[in-house]
């Protein structure tokens, strides 16, 4: 398939970050911070949806249908029949059976793999599937000189810390109330309001406070911003909320005022900074 495929998939922006942590873990093995900074940008990556590339061997029906080297972003095409893509697997000299998936086609050059199909998917849901097989006994990211391996019991630590944090917008149930938030991670506050006092500029005002939900308890930020782009937002602090590693739920909310009374005003962008779309 086309590389300007690949140049172009939206939902591969971070895979330049998890390629930039294997290069430092790799210039010093020994720092067990480096496989944590790795392991912090996988977990980013498939909060946010990330995508990577699984090489696959193209079933005979597709190829009486279109050219994997010519096929170009937009191009619509459309199968008589059901096309089952068999996943390439590795073996190494013990026969132990690996599942290999990169990070851009310029790995997959590298690895010598550069020849074969390639489907772009979303990283959580393959580590969901990869969980399911059976007789495999990991996963290996970017084959080569520089690879890493990832086993089933690291896979599943990875995909329990990215559902505990994927964002989402929240609206309240008709029974929900808002609560002086319990339990706060020394230093969140302030750590948020300096990351997006530095980093996310369309955010005007956040408040602070916790909501009760059912049977939950969470924390809440309540976002004043100037842009539609709500989720992008709620996403970009969510980066921040990972790399703490807060330990209890944590929701956004979209709004042009105090949520309520007892809500903590965390950030106020100085007027002078303000930029609107």
């Amino acid at each position: 398939m086309s590389e300007e495929l690949y140049n172009n998939d939206p939902f591969m922006k971070l895979n330049p970050l998890i390629e930039e942590c294997i290069d430092e873990f790799y210039m010093n093995p020994d720092d067990a911070g480096k496989i944590s900074n790795l392991f912090d940008t996988i977990i980013i990556a498939m909060a946010q949806d990330g995508h990577i590339l699984i090489p696959v061997e193209t079933p005979d029906a597709a190829l009486k249908i279109f050219d994997p080297d010519k096929i170009k972003v937009g191009d619509t095409i459309q199968a008589e029949e059901d096309l089952h893509w068999k996943l390439i697997h590795l073996t190494n000299d013990e026969g132990k059976i690996c599942m290999p998936i990169f990070t851009s086609q310029d790995k997959m050059e590298e690895s010598g793999a550069g020849g074969c199909s390639v489907i772009s998917y979303f990283m959580d849901e393959y580590f969901k599937q990869f969980l399911e097989m059976e007789n495999v006994e990991g996963i290996i990211i970017n084959p080569g000189e520089r690879s890493i391996f990832l086993n089933r019991d690291i896979v599943a630590r990875l995909l329990a810390d990215c559902q505990a944090h994927k964002s989402k917008p929240h609206t309240p149930g008709k029974d929900a109330y808002f609560v002086n938030p319990q339990n706060i991670k020394a230093g969140l506050r302030e750590t948020m309001a300096e990351y997006v006092d530095n980093n996310i500029p369309e955010i005007e005002k956040i408040w602070f406070t916790g909501i009760h939900d059912g049977e939950e308890d969470s924390l809440l930020f309540a976002v004043k911003m100037n842009t539609v782009n709500k989720q992008q937002i709620f996403d970009r602090m969510n980066t921040m909320i990972i790399l703490m590693r807060v330990d209890m739920p944590v929701d956004f909310m979209a709004c042009e005022d105090k949520p309520w009374e007892g809500a903590e005003l965390i950030y106020e962008r100085k007027i002078a900074d303000k930029k609107y779309n």
